[in-house]
């Protein structure tokens, strides 16, 4: 996810409700400029791991591990050190930045989309990606949920690449 979604949402990402989860999944956190909050539930969260990818180097309050990249803060920088750890699946949870940066790249297999029925402020003022984006071509499947609807989006197909 990307920092500011950490500093608007404050998110703790580890599973919840359910028994039997074999692993805790590992936080991940693209952050160039190392502006991750100290205290916040991310670097804070029990027992789940958390790295955080900056530019800068230095240390981050909660015991976060801070992974310094010099060269700069890619998609591709980050999926190669997730596969150099041997990470071979990325769950993608962010906002439109981040998703945006991944889709782009090419290197999204599934997407799914949650939207909220509040998703929007009154104004209207907020796109779901970085770009002037109509998903109705590229929804493949979509249910009702309480709180909004889920959608199953084809980011390969040939309306994906047209938009993005």
């Amino acid at each position: 996810m990307g920092v500011n979604t950490v500093i608007s949402d404050d998110p703790e990402l580890v599973p919840r409700g359910g028994q039997g989860v074999p692993r805790l999944p590992v936080r991940a956190v693209i952050d160039p400029h190392l502006r991750t909050p100290a205290g916040s539930r991310i670097t804070r969260g029990g027992s789940a791991r958390t790295i955080i990818f900056s530019e800068r180097p230095g240390e981050v309050e909660g015991g976060a591990t801070v992974v310094h990249m010099p060269q700069g803060v890619s998609v591709r920088s980050v999926l190669s050190f997730m596969h150099s750890q041997g990470f071979r699946s990325v769950l993608l949870e962010g906002g439109r930045k981040t998703v945006s940066s991944f889709l782009r790249e090419g290197v999204v297999d599934t997407f799914t989309l949650f939207l909220s029925y509040l998703v929007l402020p009154p104004d209207g003022g907020t796109r779901l990606f970085s770009t002037d984006t109509e998903i109705s071509g590229l929804v493949t499947s979509s249910r009702l949920m309480e709180g909004g609807v889920l959608l199953q989006i084809d980011p390969g197909g040939a309306a994906a690449r047209a938009i993005l």
